[in-house]
């Protein structure tokens, strides 16, 4: 598809679809096929139909294949460069749509139509995001304590680490006070600084006390706007 050489990342990027002349007789995954003059975009799944769209608009056609080839592109470029505490559609939205807009007017707002009725139903969060990432900082506080002091300390400190090894990925499913989590693992990071601070061992603590740092600073901003 000419369309896709405007794109600067075209030669570096796998960019890779099929259109079959007619309807294939079995397929699964995403496929696309003409039939009596109308454009099938068809996803099946062991012989069942999960999403079906059907057109007779060469220009709708060509919008549904452009956004299916770049959709991968966009998830795989966000993956890699993550920023880490923010809904993550944010980065991806920003990029998909500059590569709409290299398409030209056209695709470029039926995009943006199709991006506000997304946001409409379902506006950026950045909090679930920054759940998940304030809960990968505690899990690797934990296992930075654990390396560094774990046999070397008090049971105190033993039995706090331990507290913050417990998954709490698996003790707070399905339960909706995360926030209740958030407040413990405060408790638990601070009672940790307290007593690292207090110790006069010479134990490297300079990237826990970095990590910590950072970490109350998220959750500190976090628990102020729930």
């Amino acid at each position: 598809m000419s369309l896709l050489q405007r794109l600067p990342q075209y030669n570096k990027t796998n960019f890779s679809f099929t259109i079959l002349n007619e309807r294939p007789p079995n397929n699964d995954g995403l496929y696309y096929f003409f039939e009596s003059g109308e454009f099938y975009r068809r996803s099946d799944e062991r012989g069942q139909v999960l999403d079906e769209k059907v057109t007779s608009n060469i220009e709708e056609a060509v919008y549904w294949v452009l956004y299916d080839i770049t959709w991968e592109y966009v998830i795989d470029y966000e993956a890699k460069h993550r920023i880490r505490y923010t809904d993550s559609r944010r980065q991806w939205i920003k990029l998909w749509q500059e590569l709409f807009d290299i398409f030209g007017r056209s695709y470029s707002d039926m995009f943006q139509k199709y991006i506000a009725a997304l946001l409409q139903k379902f506006p950026f969060d950045d909090t679930a995001t920054c759940k998940l990432d304030l809960f990968e900082d505690y899990e690797e506080i934990a296992v930075l304590l654990k390396d560094t002091l774990y046999y070397q300390t008090s049971d105190w400190c033993r039995t706090i680490v331990d507290k913050m090894l417990t998954s709490y990925r698996d003790k707070y499913r399905g339960i909706s006070n995360f926030d209740g989590a958030f407040e413990e693992m405060k408790t638990h990071i601070n009672e940790i600084r307290i007593f690292l601070k207090n110790k006069n061992d010479k134990i490297e603590k300079k990237e826990i006390f970095q990590k910590i740092k950072h970490t109350e600073s998220i959750l500190q901003q976090y628990l102020r706007h729930i």
